[in-house]
This record gives C-alpha cells, sequence and structure tokens, in this order.
C-alpha cells in the first residue's frame, strides 16, 4: 500500500501577481482613453464624396522642413507638404484644390505639374 496521505496546503498567488494583472489593466484603459477619441475624430470629420478637382497656385511665403506656407488667390493661406525640393519664398506652385459634398476644400501640391517623380 502507498504511504500516509499528505493534507493539501493552500497555495497563494503572490501579491505581484495581482499588481501586475491590475497594472496591464489599468495600461489598456489607458490606450483605449487615448486611442478612441482620435479614431472617432477622423470618423466625424469625414467630408464626404469628392465633388470636384481644380487647379491653381500659390504663392510661397515661408518654407522649413518640406512644409510651405502659401497664399492663395482667395487669400487664404495654407500649410502643405511642398515635396522633397526646397522651394524658397515668392516661388509659385501648381496646386489642386479638391472640393468635397459638405463644402469643404482641401488643398495639395500638384507634384506631376511640379515635374517631381512619384514618392
Amino acid at each position: 500500500m502507498a504511504g500516509p496521505i499528505k493534507p493539501k496546503t493552500k497555495v497563494q498567488a503572490a501579491p505581484i501577481d495581482g499588481f501586475r494583472r491590475g497594472h496591464m489593466t489599468a495600461r489598456f484603459i489607458a490606450a483605449a482613453l487615448v486611442i478612441a477619441p482620435i479614431v472617432v475624430s477622423f470618423m466625424w470629420r469625414d467630408p464626404g464624396h469628392l465633388e470636384g478637382s481644380t487647379r491653381t497656385s500659390g504663392t510661397v511665403v515661408e518654407y522649413q522642413k518640406h512644409i510651405a506656407l502659401l497664399d492663395l488667390a482667395s487669400g487664404e493661406q495654407v500649410r502643405l507638404y511642398s515635396g522633397p525640393n526646397p522651394v524658397k519664398a515668392g516661388d509659385v506652385l501648381p496646386l489642386v484644390a479638391d472640393t468635397y459634398s459638405n463644402g469643404t476644400v482641401q488643398y495639395r501640391v500638384d507634384f506631376k505639374a511640379m515635374g517631381v517623380p512619384a514618392q
């Protein structure tokens, strides 16, 4: 026959395990609190479908690290990515104005008209 049966001892989880679990849950909640508003803002600001595009131009006012501040014919100023080649104040860049169904107009530099290879 087998030897005497020993009573089972109670096994408790180390206190650090509860801390890790709580810490991981808190990190997940914090990440969700940061990511959720960003996702909602991208969904909310959807301009709708593209209704049309027109060609226009803008004059460079200032340039820093591939971003140019442009004066438009309408009197507006916009900041746009101006491509890999540096531009200087006074340069005229060809633009495309995209009009969306909610009435917003978004501008972009027309790289094909500038002769810049596709990126």
